[in-house]
C-alpha cells in the first residue's frame, strides 16, 4: 500500500548507543552498475537511509528518510509514465505506544522520485494498527492502510487495505497465525479488488 518495503542488499549501517532514549541510524546503500544502464548508482554514497528514534515509557517515536534508493512505487501499474524503478526520495515518521495487553500505531509518509527524475509523480500514505492480547498466549490484531499517488494531468490513485489477523502461542519459540486483507485500489471509474487469507506457523531458533 506504500511504498518502501525494501530489502537492500550491500550496505553499511550505523546505529549509535542510546543516550536518554535516543538512538541514531545512518546507511549506506551501495550502488551497483548492471553495465547495461548507464545511471545506475555505483558509487559508495548513492542512496543513503538516516533515521532518529525514541523509546521510553512504553512508547516509541521515530522519523526516517530514504534518499535515492532504487524502489518502485507501489501504484507504479496505475501510473500513465510508469516509471519502474526508480531512485525514490521517502520520508516516514512513526509513532506506536503500548501497555501489557495492548497496543497502537501510526504511520506517516511522502515518497516521489529524486530531483533529477523527470516524472512528477507522489505518493503520500498512513497505517494505522491495533493489537490486543485476549488470552495469555493469543494476540488479535487489526492494521487499516491508505494511500494517494498524484500524477499530474492524471486522476488520483488510492489504495485502501483493512487487515484482521490472530495470533496463538504455542511456547516461547513457536507460535501459530492467520490473516485475512483485503486491498481496493481505484483511479477515477477502474476500480480492482485483491483479497488474501493466509495461515502459517512461526519458529525462532
Amino acid at each position: 500500500v506504500v511504498s518502501g518495503e525494501n530489502r537492500l542488499g550491500d550496505s553499511v549501517i550505523y546505529t549509535t548507543p542510546k543516550f536518554s532514549g535516543v538512538s541514531a541510524s545512518i546507511g549506506l546503500v551501495l550502488g551497483e552498475d548492471d553495465g547495461v544502464n548507464n545511471t545506475d548508482n555505483d558509487g559508495l554514497t548513492d542512496s543513503t537511509s538516516i533515521s532518529i528514534q525514541w523509546s521510553g515509557h512504553g512508547a516509541r517515536l521515530a522519523v526516517a528518510n530514504d534518499s535515492d534508493v532504487d524502489e518502485e512505487l507501489v501504484a507504479n501499474d496505475w501510473t500513465v509514465a510508469m516509471p519502474g524503478k526508480t531512485g525514490l526520495d521517502i520520508t516516514r515518521f512513526v509513532g506506536e505506544y503500548g501497555q501489557d495487553n495492548w497496543k497502537i500505531g501510526a504511520l506517516v509518509q511522502s515518497a516521489e522520485p529524486t530531483d533529477d527524475n523527470a516524472t512528477d509523480i507522489e505518493e503520500k500514505g498512513t497505517i494505522l494498527s491495533g493489537e490486543l492480547k485476549v488470552a495469555s498466549n493469543v494476540k488479535l490484531k487489526l492494521q487499516y492502510a491508505s494511500s494517494e499517488t498524484s500524477e499530474d494531468g492524471e486522476e488520483d490513485i488510492e489504495i485502501d487495505q483493512i487487515a484482521f489477523g490472530a495470533d496463538y502461542k504455542l511456547d516461547k519459540k513457536t507460535k501459530l497465525y492467520a490473516y485475512y486483507a483485503k486491498v481496493q485500489t481505484e483511479k477515477g471509474s477502474v476500480d480492482a479488488e485483491d483479497k488474501t487469507f493466509g495461515l502459517g506457523i512461526e519458529t525462532k531458533f
